[in-house]
């Protein structure tokens, strides 16, 4: 009997009850995927020898697939089916409401790195579809079906009403910034009529937003004289700097 080789050290356990009938057996516990291949025994005696070969195939049933839904570019519905974990690759299929085959945009099957299959395949309806859409992954060993479906006109109308939530949030916050900017205008144009009153004319107004305010010197040819500049921070954070 030849060394054990180590990748098998602690998994295996020969059993040979029935050795006697000519009858024994190999249990492999762990199994790894590095397991799958051509394995051989040998009988022999001081009259008899015979030798028997059988191939081991490890499989993997995945996990159970989700479907994402977006809209198209070119239009309608893009629906992506994916799972993971299946050992060896996988058989995808999309079938509609009345059980037919949808011919799917693009398919993957990416190798991870514990040598199990990370699966994707997509198809496109059209927006007026209705109905059920299911995906369908398949186990080409153990004919083990994965299977995740959604429906259309449900979820059609999930999709309208969070496109109307985004809108009106995109409203209400160019509606608030609206607000903010006359807040600030009107706060420019007080500070503008008190200058104006106590003599002090405005030859630069300068707005940065979310900037930091920088000096700016205006020169009176008249009086020879420098005016002080000021720093006004509006509510919004940003900056009115007055010269």
């Amino acid at each position: 009997m030849g060394l054990q080789s180590p990748e098998y050290q602690g998994r295996t356990e020969f059993l040979k009850e029935n050795i006697t009938k000519g009858q024994v057996a190999l249990k492999i516990d762990h199994v790894h995927l590095s397991d799958e291949g051509e394995y051989s025994c040998f009988f022999a005696s001081s009259t008899h020898f015979n030798e028997a070969q059988f191939q081991l195939m490890v499989t993997v049933t995945g996990k159970i697939p989700h479907i994402h839904i977006e809209h198209s570019k070119t239009g309608g519905f893009k629906l992506t089916c994916t799972s993971t974990g299946w050992y060896p690759k996988p058989e995808m299929e999309w079938r509609d409401l009345q059980q037919q085959n949808l011919s799917p945009t693009s398919e993957a099957k990416i190798t991870e790195e514990n040598g199990l299959f990370h699966v994707q395949t997509s198809v496109t309806v059209d927006e007026s579809s209705k109905g059920n859409v299911s995906c369908f992954i398949r186990n080409p060993l153990l004919h083990v079906v994965k299977e995740a479906h959604i429906a259309l006109s449900e979820q059609a109308n999930r999709e309208l009403d969070q496109l109307a939530k985004e809108y009106d949030q995109v409203r209400k916050e160019n509606d608030q910034i609206r607000n903010e900017y006359d807040k600030v205008r009107k706060e420019l144009e007080q500070v503008r009529n008190k200058d104006e009153k106590n003599g002090k004319g405005l030859d630069n107004i300068n707005i940065e937003h979310g900037q930091n305010p920088s000096a700016y010197n205006n020169h009176h040819s008249n009086h020879h004289s420098t005016a002080q500049s000021k720093s006004y921070q509006t509510q919004n954070n940003g900056y009115c700097l007055i010269s």
